[in-house]
């Protein structure tokens, strides 16, 4: 029979007890790897739990990755996820977000980065690129830049086609995320497809501008993109 002056030590076990799954909370986090993460929420719920749980944060939110929600099965953010993180970014009439076959596109329009003809990036609104880099810095996944351009003739004399001018758009924006922004080279592709992918009518000026564009698609793990 346990006597008074001996129950401090049940307390002091259980206090030991709770300080060890703490640590082991706060590694998980630190290695930010959130499937360790849930798995021991999981097992300390079980484990203490009254009946009532308790949610002290929403894992979902450990790995770096800005967004709340979950991802999908194969680790990829959903389309809720970013279309969040653009709003709450402040983005929305700048990037649209997109489903696509192979992942989800961010689509700017020219005017938000280009003047016509232009490759250069208008300094005034590098920081929509900016807000950009910290989403692709949190995922793993790859990334491709596509550039798009209307049917009318290139005027410049720097690009003998649209071919040229849609492919150096795109390799601007690339580096500027790996050389500026520091994300990892190797995630990135780039393609430029020109006046040949038109997603409006290019008899139009609203259609026209509309196929100015550039994509950056965060592609979905275990698709082949078919680059």
């Amino acid at each position: 029979m346990e006597t008074p002056a001996e129950n401090w030590l049940v307390s002091y076990a259980d206090m030991m007890t709770l300080l060890l799954y703490l640590f082991v909370i706060l590694y998980a986090m630190a290695v930010l790897n959130q499937g360790k993460v849930k798995q021991t929420l999981e097992s300390f719920y079980n484990t203490f739990s009254s009946g009532t749980r308790i949610s002290l944060f929403d894992t979902s939110d450990i790995g770096g990755v800005p967004m709340s929600g979950t991802q999908s099965d194969n680790g990829s953010p959903t389309y809720d996820q970013v279309d969040k993180y653009v709003k709450d970014s402040n983005l929305e009439g700048k990037v649209s977000v997109k489903k696509q076959s192979n992942g989800i596109s961010l689509e700017l329009q020219e005017k938000i980065l280009f003047d016509p003809g232009s490759a250069t990036i208008k300094p005034e609104n590098i920081g929509v690129l900016d807000k950009i880099s910290v989403l692709l810095k949190s995922l793993p996944n790859n990334i491709i830049v596509e550039g798009y351009t209307d049917n009318r003739p290139i005027n410049s004399g720097y690009y003998q086609s649209n071919w040229e001018l849609s492919s150096d758009r795109a390799v601007k924006i690339l580096r500027y995320f790996t050389d500026e922004k520091g994300l990892k080279p190797e995630k990135f592709q780039v393609a430029g497809y020109g006046e040949y992918k038109p997603i409006a009518d290019n008899n139009t000026p609203e259609g026209r501008q509309k196929n100015r564009r550039v994509d950056i698609i965060i592609v979905e793990n275990n698709k082949d993109n078919g680059q």
